[in-house]
């Protein structure tokens, strides 16, 4: 995984989806500080990772410190411009690559995002002060009603920002005693904000994918319960 082979200690064994090859074509990203899903610093076992799409370009252990983690280019292999198949889905110059982290206490993947993003070009360096590990969600919503809830969720959790502009194929939320509509392009109600704690009844005209992603999971949430029907949520992954 990246320079481990050349780890004397051989102690630097990273995620298998973390492995890519060496190129002649690349760049470093310096990146200055990180955190984790919790908002916490990473730790030294941890990994940064920086991917063209699905494809690893480039990794690095975290040291508890800043860290220069490559990101390979694409390669020809003569003058026909065939790819090096060993740089195949690798960086050209212009894309921008994304970052993930892999959180060895927890033994998960997840996304990243930088305070600063840069095109790839070969030969250059680029810092970037912070990298905050984002937990991504994706919930499948059927047509008609379906009940869900967020394990995680945004900095901004409006009713804007979590779903989206009205109209679309969202008509309505309804919570414990709060509910949002869709009507004539507007959202109406007392239901502004999705909260991490709280269920929902999502009714919607056509099936839905909605995602999105937030740095606040817990799944140690506490709930506090009322008398009578409380609609909570689920706070664990699966």
């Amino acid at each position: 995984c990246g320079d481990c082979d050349n780890d004397p200690e051989n102690d630097c064994v990273g995620p298998e989806e973390f492995t890519f090859n060496q190129s002649s074509s690349q760049a470093f990203y310096f990146v200055m500080s990180a955190t984790d899903m919790y908002t916490a610093p990473l730790d030294s076992g941890d990994w940064i990772g920086l991917f063209n799409g699905d494809v690893c370009v480039g990794a690095r252990q975290w040291p508890g410190e800043a860290v220069d983690v490559p990101a390979m280019g694409l390669t020809d292999l003569d003058d026909d411009g065939i790819a090096d198949p060993w740089t195949e889905g690798y960086l050209l110059v212009g894309d921008v690559p994304t970052f993930k982290i892999y959180d060895a206490s927890e033994d998960m993947i997840y996304s990243a995002i930088p305070s600063e993003n840069y095109e790839f070009a070969d030969a250059q360096m680029y810092f970037i002060d912070e990298l905050n590990g984002m937990l991504e969600y994706e919930l499948d919503l059927n047509a008609g009603l379906t009940l869900i809830s967020f394990y995680t969720l945004p900095d901004d959790n409006s009713i804007q920002n979590v779903i989206g502009e009205c109209p679309g194929n969202i008509l309505g939320i309804m919570t414990e005693g709060m509910a949002v509509a869709c009507v004539d392009g507007q959202w109406i109600g007392t239901l502004t904000e999705l909260d991490l704690t709280d269920g929902y009844w999502i009714i919607s005209e056509d099936t839905e994918v909605l995602s999105g992603a937030g740095n606040n999971y817990n799944p140690g949430r506490v709930y506090d319960l009322h008398y009578g029907a409380n609609l909570i949520s689920y706070p664990a992954l699966v």
